[in-house]
């Protein structure tokens, strides 16, 4: 698609600091522009990079798509407060929920997903956990 070499590592690169909706249209309209019609891989991996933007300030680390939904692993490390996620979590989705096995995880139950499906299922439900959050935020800071 980027028929350059130097060129693709650089857009791989701006793909991967996708961290919302409004990132992944910027790049998008630019290639538009730039190279015609984005390829459905292409458009796959900028919907990739803006899913792991939003769930990356959650404290995700990894993305898995099983045959049960999608499974976020929590890296303790950079959970944000646990709280405001917790409650963040119970109000954007009736399908989302955490699950404790030998790692935490939230998990986005859907059965029988394929990537594209999961990633638009995901996409919203994880900037409406994120959105809830920066909105207690806000609000306790406020008061």
């Amino acid at each position: 698609y980027v028929p350059e070499e130097k060129l693709r590592v650089e857009i791989y690169k701006r793909i991967a600091m996708i961290q919302d909706e409004a990132g992944r249209l910027d790049i998008e309209e630019e290639l538009i522009d730039r190279f015609g019609d984005v390829p459905e891989p292409v458009e796959n991996l900028m919907r990739i990079a803006q899913l792991r933007g939003v769930t990356r300030k959650l404290g995700v680390s990894h993305l898995f798509l099983r045959p049960d939904g999608v499974h976020m692993r929590i890296d303790t490390r950079f959970l944000p407060d646990p709280g405001r996620l917790f409650d963040a979590v119970s109000r954007a989705d009736d399908r989302l929920r955490f699950s404790a096995g030998r790692t935490a995880e939230l998990v986005l139950a859907e059965r029988g997903l394929d990537a594209p499906a999961a990633l638009k299922l995901a996409i919203p439900v994880m900037t409406r956990v994120h959105d809830l959050m920066h909105d207690q935020e806000t609000a306790e800071k406020t008061t």
